[in-house]
């Protein structure tokens, strides 16, 4: 049995207005042929010179398969099964110092 998925697009809210934020890949295009498990590892970069604090939102595409589960962890929370944003709350904001990369599973 093969999957394939078209298109899983992450988006980052950025709180800094220079910020200069990179997200790779920014969007996933893969095929899977009767595995467990998928880990994919995705990285945030800061490029800008100043440290950045940002949110979340996942949207997987029209045609991610409906029986398929997900779960992510960012830099603060590995978040409930299912959960398509990160928590807006001051305490769980992801952090990134300049020059710095961090990984979302």
């Amino acid at each position: 049995m093969k999957l394939a998925i078209t298109h899983i697009l992450f988006f980052a809210a950025i709180f800094v207005s220079n910020a200069q934020i990179t997200i790779e890949p920014a969007c996933l295009v893969f095929v899977a042929d009767d595995v467990e498990g998928i880990f994919i590892i995705i990285e945030v970069t800061n490029f800008g010179n100043e440290e950045v604090d940002f949110y979340w939102k996942f949207e997987p595409a029209a045609d991610f398969p409906a029986n398929w589960k997900f779960q992510i962890t960012d830099l603060t929370l590995s978040y409930d099964w299912g959960d398509t944003q990160s928590a807006d709350s001051v305490f769980l904001v992801n952090n990134i110092q300049a020059g710095d990369t961090g990984n979302f599973i």
